[in-house]
C-alpha cells in the first residue's frame, strides 16, 4: 500500500519558523505567575483566613488559572507542530519523541504523587487516601494525555484543515460529553485508575473531561492566529476574538440565567457547559487585551514585557515541577519543603511575604535551567536521562 504524501493548508503559514508575539510569552508567563501565587496561598493560609470573603474571592479568580495553563500548551503544540510539519507526520525520530515527551509527562505526573520511592513498600504499606492521591490526575497526566492524542492525530490524518477539523470535533464532543463521562465513571463500573481521569471524585484535580477541551481549543486558536498571521489579518482576528469571547461569556451567562433546573454549586465549577464557555471566553478576551496592549505600547516605544515573567512560561514544566518540590515536598523531602515548615497556619500578610521571597528563587532556578540547555544541551540530555534512570531505578530496586 503507498501512502499518501502529507498535505498542507494554503491558509496556514508554510514556513518553518512561527512568528514570536509578545503578548503569548506575555500570557504564558502571566499563568505560571498565578499559578504559583495560588498554590503558595492555598497550601499555608491558615483554617481561619480560608473562611473570610478574600479568600472566596481569590477563589473565583484563580478558577481560570488552570484552564488558562491548558490553553497555553494547546497553542504551543500547533506552533511547534507548524515548525516541523514534514518530519511529525512520518514515522521517524522527531515523531517518536513527541511520543516519548507526551509519556513522560504521564509518568511524571504519577511520580510527583508516589507515596514511597519504593514499589515494594508502596503496594504493602501505602493507604487509601495514598492510593487515590497518587492515582489522582493532574496538570502533567491531562496535558500527556491530550498531547498524545494530538500526536497521533497529526501522524493519521497528515492535513492541517482535516486536522483541525478532527480538533474542533473532539473538542466539542469532550464538552458536550462530559456531564455523561463524569456520571459514566462514578458508577463504580471502571477501575479506580481509569476513573480518576474522567471526574474529580477520586481527587483528581483536572481530569481529561473537561479540562483537556481547553487544550484542544487553545490549538485551534493558535492555527486560527498563524492563518491571521500569514494573511496579514491580526488586527481582525483580534477583533474576532474579542467579539466571540464576549459572546461566549454572555451567551453562557445568559443560558445558565434562564436554565429551567437550577446549577449544583458542586458540579457547575468543573462539568457545566455553560462555565466552560465563560472560562473560555475569558481566555480569549485575555489574549485580546494583550495583543492590544502590546501594540499601544510599541507605537510608544514603551518597554513592556519583563523578561523575568517571559521566562517563567518558557521554563513552565521546569517551574511547575519544581515549585511543588521545593513547597510541598515530595518522597525524599517530606519535612524539607515550605509546606512543612510554615503548615496551613499564615495570615494574608505572611502568606504574602512567603510569595514574595518563593517567586525570586523559582525564577533564579528558572534562569540557571534555561542557560545550561541553551548553552550544554548535550549535557543536559544527559543529566535528563540520568534523573530518570536514577528514580526508576530506585522505584524499583528499594527494598522497601
Amino acid at each position: 500500500m503507498t501512502r499518501s504524501t502529507p498535505t498542507r493548508s494554503s491558509a496556514v503559514p508554510a514556513s518553518s519558523s512561527a512568528p514570536r508575539y509578545g503578548f503569548l510569552d506575555l500570557y504564558r508567563g502571566l499563568f505560571v505567575l498565578l499559578m504559583l501565587e495560588g498554590h503558595i496561598t492555598r497550601e499555608l493560609l491558615s483554617a481561619g483566613a480560608r473562611t473570610g470573603g478574600l479568600f472566596t474571592i481569590h477563589e473565583i479568580l484563580h478558577g481560570i488559572t488552570g484552564p488558562g495553563f491548558f490553553f497555553g500548551a494547546g497553542f504551543a503544540f500547533t506552533i511547534s507542530t507548524q515548525r516541523r510539519w514534514d518530519q511529525v507526520t512520518h514515522a521517524g525520530l522527531p515523531f517518536l519523541r513527541r511520543i516519548r515527551r507526551a509519556l513522560l509527562l504521564i509518568g511524571l505526573g504519577y511520580a510527583m504523587h508516589v507515596p514511597f520511592l519504593s514499589l515494594t513498600k508502596t503496594i504493602a504499606a501505602a493507604s487509601a487516601d495514598q492510593l487515590a492521591a497518587f492515582w489522582a490526575f493532574g496538570v502533567l497526566q491531562c496535558i500527556g494525555v491530550t498531547l498524545l492524542f494530538l500526536y497521533l492525530l497529526v501522524f493519521i490524518v497528515r492535513d492541517e484543515r482535516a486536522l483541525m477539523i478532527g480538533i474542533l470535533f473532539s473538542l466539542a464532543a469532550v464538552v458536550w460529553l462530559t456531564p455523561a463521562l463524569w456520571s459514566w465513571s462514578k458508577a463504580g463500573t471502571l477501575p479506580s485508575p481509569v476513573a480518576a481521569m474522567f471526574n474529580t471524585g477520586s481527587g483528581s484535580p483536572y481530569p481529561i473531561a473537561p479540562f483537556s477541551a481547553f487544550i484542544l481549543a487553545g490549538a485551534l486558536v493558535s492555527w486560527l492566529f498563524l492563518r491571521a498571521v500569514q494573511q496579514e489579518r491580526e488586527r481582525l482576528f483580534q477583533r474576532m476574538l474579542l467579539a466571540v469571547g464576549l459572546i461566549l461569556v454572555g451567551a453562557s451567562l445568559a443560558a445558565e440565567l434562564f436554565k429551567p433546573v437550577p446549577f449544583s454549586v458542586g458540579t457547575f465549577w468543573s462539568v457545566d457547559r455553560t462555565f466552560f464557555g465563560i472560562r473560555l471566553g475569558v481566555l480569549l478576551l485575555l489574549l485580546s487585551a494583550l495583543w492590544r496592549l502590546e501594540q499601544a505600547t510599541s507605537r510608544r516605544n514603551v518597554p513592556w514585557l519583563p523578561r523575568w515573567i517571559v521566562l517563567l512560561g518558557i521554563e513552565s514544566f521546569f517551574v511547575y515541577v519544581t515549585h511543588l518540590l521545593l513547597l510541598c515536598g515530595w518522597t525524599t523531602n517530606v519535612t524539607c519543603n515550605v509546606r512543612a515548615y510554615f503548615g496551613p497556619s499564615l495570615s494574608w500578610p505572611a502568606a504574602f511575604a512567603v510569595i514574595v521571597a518563593f517567586i525570586p528563587v523559582v525564577v533564579v532556578l528558572a534562569e540557571g535551567w534555561h542557560r545550561l540547555k541553551r548553552q550544554h544541551p548535550v549535557l543536559m540530555r544527559g543529566v535528563y536521562a540520568w534523573m530518570a534512570f536514577a528514580v526508576v531505578w530506585a522505584f524499583f530496586a528499594n527494598p522497601y
